[in-house]
């Protein structure tokens, strides 16, 4: 591999800026032509002025404040890219393959711009060096052709890794490249400074003409060293690599961090904290040697990785919402200690039919629906990291598997060894050939190396496969319906559940709002104490799941605090009466409908709290947010009724202050903690909100926050003297996950009587009149100023949440809705004189005529 090099420049760069200064030649029309094929010859850049700059002699350097040019590394020379500033490529304009710029476009982005010549593959030969300089950006846009003009098929994104060899891969099908340079983030008006901005980017070509593939042939070592911070599924796709590399006479370098089923989440925690949790695997010579104790940080600075891959737990993958903030958090975090290493996302594969893996219901138990939520979840992933390059590991794995070499229904080997796993000889072989045909752009059909156990048919079907996922991989998503995680849920049976058990925070079914899951009673086993559990994963504290038997609501389980102890949970059943279970009932749990960004303010929400104060974080708050507060402050958003219009919510200024918090348990009492005030280190990882009295956040105020961030509600009794409450709140998110699992008694195997004394058919559904009469008079006593906004959008979000209950028929949470309209207007309106006599007696005559009709 040629080694990048940086030599001081002679005294011809002093001259260089002298000449450069002078008068700049005009460019020579012709000098447009990409290598003779047809193309028009005065595109856009033959009609600049005398600002056009022609870069001779491999150095430009035209102001001493600017970069200079690095000497071409050894074999290599410098070529004019012949920069033309305002303007750009782009490869899906209507004008083809011609420049974009003011004089043929009303766009008005041009001025960000510095277009490069176009080149063909004859100009730009494989080996070629591309650089940019850190705070630099280029975007290499490409045609298929360009008589007619032929796009790709995706434009190309921006590239700031500081060093790029030409290689096949990176040729693809293209026949045509031109490069569009700006400061990183492309909105730096760079029309006065363009000149500046050309030497930090710069193309080298062999000297002597010939292709260079890029590989390790002057200082002997390795042509591209490659990490992964993952898992069993890492190792299955890396275990051949070295060895299938080094049989083509390319010697790479192969590294692991590695922990068994681990998920994006625990790597980040890993990582944030500096945890010597992983055992490093490195291979040597086609051999795996390992060691324990290792951080994530220790071996990202061990040396200068050319590629660091990232993957999701295979549980997990197809489950976009798992992803973040952790892998976004996870680049940054590598990004800081080996920013030239490019980031790649392992896409890994669908479980075989009938695996036993307990993430395999979350996906019907059907490759194919796994692969297609694996697929598109990994498709996400690498568009939020800016469209990095995914191994279509998972994409070769699904193909191989209709092979009926490879089907064992059919009487061939199966690629898995345990149902998840690949297996150790043909499924390891596929992964390997996938990861090195995407990474070096050779023919994997060409490659020697073969594990032993491979037919010569099995061998020609697998490279077939591997070569195929690499080439017919396509980053466009498909039309599915992705399920984000909500609520989870999970069975123990036999009384050893606890050494079956699977880690914390892997939930067997994934539930969406409204979400029904059935479980057969036929399935389960009673425990020594003649019951039934389950382990629920709550979106949040005071989640409640509605439980049926057959059909018919028997209670709900309601996770009431943050914690992940039975004290925390309550089972409740209808009338206090507990079931009898026989074989073929079905028990179904119930994942509760609601919008969980938002958090209406009411009595129970200031409960003893008089003063509150918010601490808003990135999700896990340990993400340093000094820099980026203004954008994570906008995540979080304060609605109060208005006091002009009683039927609007106006948002308000909550008065951020960065690099601060409020804790009431601070001896500082009710007063911002900063870093003037405390020796804290965490101030960094929070953004503190003005401090609100009761006044401030009335009845009916609504608290927002969006996935991936979360708030603390800090609160004080008193602030003179500072009096904080019992507990601290804890934290609250948009419900993109929970703190633990939770053990809960759900149905006990002894009758106490019958739990729903209402017959089939008598349980009314649908709209019922008597809601919008409720309706009806919520409006017009707001309008007769008999009822304030705040206690009215408290009761209609009561009413609202009754009817959704009403006609999904669970009468139970309905009538409880009710009740809790009624507790309201007592507690709250008629007690504090928010509402009139007139109107709190019309409205708990009508609401509690509608309880009556379902309890009776």
């Amino acid at each position: 591999m040629i080694r990048k090099s940086r030599l001081v420049r002679s005294l011809l760069v002093s001259l260089a800026v002298f000449l450069i200064l002078g008068a700049f030649a005009q460019v020579d029309s012709k000098k447009a032509s990409a290598s003779g094929d047809v193309y028009s010859p005065n595109r856009a850049f033959a009609q600049v002025d005398s600002t056009k700059v022609s870069v001779s002699d491999q150095v430009y350097s035209p102001d001493k404040s600017a970069k200079a040019a690095a000497t071409a590394p050894e074999g290599y020379m410098e070529v004019d890219w012949e920069p033309t500033p305002n303007a750009y490529w782009q490869s899906t304009s209507p004008l083809g393959a011609q420049l974009v710029t003011p004089e043929n476009s009303t766009a008005t982005n041009h001025k960000y711009f510095i277009a490069s010549k176009l080149f063909s593959r004859e100009d730009l030969p494989l080996g070629s060096i591309i650089e940019i300089d850190p705070g630099y950006q280029y975007r290499p846009d490409g045609w298929i052709s360009i008589n007619p003009p032929q796009a790709g098929s995706t434009r190309p994104g921006n590239v700031t890794k500081e060093k790029v060899v030409v290689d096949k891969n990176w040729w693809g099908d293209y026949q045509y490249r031109g490069f569009n340079i700006a400061v990183v983030g492309g909105t730096t008006d760079i029309r006065q400074i363009w000149q500046e901005i050309v030497p930090h980017f710069r193309i080298y070509v062999p000297s002597d003409g010939e292709s260079n593939d890029g590989g390790d042939h002057n200082d002997g070592k390795p042509a591209f060293k490659l990490l992964a911070i993952g898992n069993s599924f890492s190792e299955d796709a890396f275990t051949y690599l070295q060895s299938m590399a080094k049989a083509d006479g390319v010697d790479i370098k192969v590294g692991i961090l590695y922990i068994g089923g681990s998920a994006l989440s625990e790597h980040w925690m890993n990582a944030s904290q500096n945890r010597a949790a992983y055992s490093y695997m490195e291979y040597k010579d086609g051999v795996k040697h390992t060691s324990d104790g290792a951080t994530i940080d220790r071996i990202l600075k061990s040396d200068d990785w050319d590629y660091v891959s990232l993957q999701q737990a295979s549980h997990f993958s197809g489950i976009p919402s798992t992803y973040d903030p952790y892998l976004q958090n996870l680049e940054n975090y590598v990004k800081t200690r080996v920013p030239n290493a490019e980031m790649l996302v392992h896409q890994t594969w669908a479980y075989e039919k009938g695996s036993s893996h307990y993430g395999f219901i979350r996906f019907q138990g059907d490759p194919d629906v796994m692969f297609n939520q694996v697929s598109e979840a990994y498709k996400l992933a690498a568009k939020k990291l800016g469209n990095v390059k995914v191994i279509p590991s998972g994409l070769a794995m699904q193909n191989a598997r209709t092979n009926e070499l490879f089907d064992p229904i059919k009487g061939g080997k199966s690629l898995f060894r345990d149902g998840y796993h690949a297996n150790y000889i043909h499924g390891r072989y596929l992964l390997a050939a996938v990861w090195y045909e995407a990474l070096t752009a050779n023919s994997i059909s060409e490659n020697r190396f073969r594990p032993a156990g491979i037919s010569d048919e099995e061998l020609a079907v697998l490279k077939q496969e591997a070569h195929k996922a690499v080439v017919d991989y396509t980053s466009e998503p498909a039309d599915l319906d992705l399920k984000d995680d909500l609520n989870g849920l999970l069975w123990y049976e036999g009384e050893d559940y606890y050494e079956k058990r699977p880690p914390n925070e892997e939930p067997v079914a994934i539930l969406m709002s409204g979400e029904r899951f059935d479980i057969r009673v036929d399935d389960l086993k009673l425990f020594g104490n003649g019951s039934y559990e389950i382990g629920v994963l709550a979106a949040g504290s005071r989640t409640t799941y509605e439980i049926e038997l057959n059909g018919k609501s028997v209670g709900t389980l309601k996770r009431d605090a943050s914690g992940s102890a039975m004290s925390d949970v309550t089972m409740t059943f209808l009338n206090d009466q507990e079931v009898t279970l026989k074989k073929g009932d079905i028990i179904t749990i119930i994942a509760p409908e609601e919008d969980d960004k938002q958090v209406v303010v009411d009595e129970h929400w200031w409960g003893d709290y008089q003063y509150r104060g918010f601490n808003i974080a990135v999700e896990g708050n340990t993400q340093d947010i000094r820099e980026i507060w203004q954008d994570v402050a906008s995540h979080f958003r304060i609605y109060v009724p208005s006091e002009r219009d009683n039927h609007a919510l106006i948002e308000m200024d909550w008065e951020p202050t960065p690099n601060a918090y409020w804790q009431s348990t601070s001896p500082l009492g009710a007063q911002l903690i900063t870093p003037e005030n405390s020796t804290a280190t965490n101030h960094k990882y929070f953004i503190a909100s003005k401090l609100f009295s009761r006044e401030d956040l009335p009845f009916g105020s609504i608290i927002e926050i969006d996935p991936g961030y979360q708030y603390r509600p800090d609160g004080w009794i008193s602030i003179n003297p500072p009096k904080a409450g019992p507990t601290r709140p804890g934290n609250v998110t948009s419900g993109s996950g929970g703190s633990g699992w939770v053990d809960a008694v759900v149905l006990k195997n002894r009758s106490l009587g019958d739990p729903d004394p209402t017959e089939p058919g008598e349980q009314p559904g649908g709209e019922q009149p008597g809601l919008k009469s409720v309706y009806q008079l919520i409006d017009r006593f707001i309008l007769n100023e008999e009822l304030s906004p705040a206690l009215a959008t408290m009761v209609r979000n009561d009413i609202r949440q009754a009817e959704r209950h009403l006609e999904a028929g669970r009468i139970s949470q309905y009538v409880k809705m009710l009740e809790d309209s009624l507790k309201h207007l007592d507690l709250n309106g008629h007690g504090q004189h928010s509402v009139s006599e007139r109107a709190f007696e019309a409205l708990t005559r009508d609401i509690r005529t509608l309880i009556s009709m379902h309890k009776n």
